[in-house]
Parts: structure tokens; sequence; C-alpha cells
């Protein structure tokens, strides 16, 4: 499963020497609609801020049961996942 956004990594080249982005390897693709570069507002100086990916993924992480869901889908995928955390 992956999270990334569609408008952005559609318009960027992979970095991956088989010049394949996430959502082309990904079972499941969920688009949280950020905007291309990822921040949203603009500063006067130049540049911007307000990264659109950690609002999405926090509005798609806070919901009710959720840590139930969670810990349901570790049982059953857990010894499929490689952790990157000690």
């Amino acid at each position: 499963m992956a999270v990334t956004s569609l408008d952005h990594t559609r318009q960027i080249r992979s970095r991956h020497p088989s010049g394949r982005r996430l959502f082309e390897i990904a079972d499941v693709v969920i688009d949280n609609c950020g905007v291309f570069g990822d921040a949203a507002l603009p500063l006067p100086a130049g540049g911007a801020i307000a990264a659109t990916s950690s609002l999405t993924g926090v509005l798609m992480t806070n919901v009710p049961g959720g840590d139930e869901h969670d810990e349901a889908l570790l049982q059953r995928y857990g010894p499929r996942v490689r952790r990157s955390e000690p």
C-alpha cells in the first residue's frame, strides 16, 4: 500500500534503477491529493511552506477504531512488514 501525491509523482522521474515510481509498484494506492512540491503556502521572499502530505497523512490515520484496525492488520501482515525502527 502506498500513500502518495499522484499529482507530484506523475511529474517527476524515478531515481530508482528500475525507473518505476511508488504508485507503479504498489498494490493499493491512496492519493493524498498533495500539491506538486508538497508545500502549499508561498512565502513573500520565495519558496513555500505547509506540507500538504503531513496534513493529509494525519487526517487519514486519525479515525475512531484506527488502533484496533491497525493491530488486526499487523497480526495478519506483520511478518511481511519490514520495520525501520528498532
